[in-house]
């Protein structure tokens, strides 16, 4: 990953997000049940603060996957380093579909990593390897009461309290 990073670039890249309104979470994963921006709700929500804090940004597709890099007008720019996710095509679509659907998967995670934008519901340790929702309960854990049978030592009390 090579990167000319320069005090102009970190001021811009500050004065953006300083500036950035929440990005809208417009899309709904059906399968984990989350919330998500897609990219173009991203880019249309950082355009003008891109514009405004003098930086722009350039997603390269390669064979060898996707870059995203991002430009200040003083010539500093970083660049995300070139991620390749390898596509899905057993759902019924076809390779090229596959890989449109992995190429923006990327890019839209690349473009909020490097502009260090939150776009979509953090849901860490949720779900599990199958995707069920392994969401706990908020109530306070209980002990559980020993089942009164005569082997519990308050057998004998509880019988004498009866009697």
């Amino acid at each position: 990953m090579e990167s000319n990073i320069t005090s102009e670039l970190l001021h811009g890249l500050n004065t953006f997000q300083s500036s950035l309104d929440v990005v809208k979470k417009d899309k709904k994963n059906a399968h984990l049940r989350n919330s998500y921006a897609t990219l173009d709700a991203i880019i249309e929500t950082i355009k003008p603060c891109l514009k405004a804090s003098g930086l722009s940004y350039s997603q390269l597709v390669t064979n060898d996957g996707v870059e995203t890099i991002l430009f200040h007008k003083s010539g500093g720019w970083l660049s995300s380093g070139i991620k390749y996710i390898h596509p899905q095509t057993n759902k019924g679509i076809s390779q090229a579909q596959g890989e449109g659907i992995a190429i923006t998967y990327t890019k839209r995670y690349q473009l909020s990593s490097i502009l260090g934008i939150s776009s979509e519901e953090d849901t860490d340790g949720q779900y599990g390897d199958n995707g069920k929702d392994l969401k706990r309960s908020t109530a306070p854990r209980v002990a559980p009461k020993p089942e009164l049978t005569p082997s519990v030592s308050t057998w004998n009390d509880a019988v004498s309290y009866v009697a």
